[in-house]
């Protein structure tokens, strides 16, 4: 099932490896993207694989909610995207300590937008991941 399910998502999904160098689960979209970690049975890989992708489903039902508490109370919020990773930012206001950057971190650097949106929403909301 574990298998199927991380298909039907990422229907390029793959397992590479062998009982030596154990197994990890690689989806090739534009881009070669773990799924898994490497694991000792191919089995144990997949079933990694399928919990990642239900976080990222959920991350992606919940992503308009999550943006909307942060642009809510920064909506001048906006993701960067830079070298396949994602961060949330907001630009730095007077009321700011100085800094040479222009811009305050409301998250740190994902894959998924999805996620950065997530993480910027729970530092709002005092939630610890």
């Amino acid at each position: 099932m574990n298998r199927e399910e991380v298909v039907s998502t990422h229907f390029n999904a793959i397992c590479k490896g062998s009982n030596r160098e154990g197994y990890q689960i690689v989806a090739n979209q534009p881009l070669a993207r773990l799924l898994s970690a490497k694991h000792v049975t191919e089995d144990e890989a997949w079933e990694q694989a399928a919990k990642r992708v239900r976080v990222e489903q959920e991350a992606r039902n919940s992503v308009e909610r999550n943006k909307e508490a942060v642009l809510k109370k920064f909506p001048d919020a906006y993701c960067c995207s830079r070298g396949g990773r994602c961060q949330i930012r907001r630009l730095r206001t007077p009321h700011d300590k100085p800094s040479p950057i222009s811009y305050v971190s409301l998250s740190g650097h994902y894959t998924l937008p999805e996620f950065a949106w997530q993480e910027a929403a729970n530092r709002l909301l005092g939630i610890s991941l």
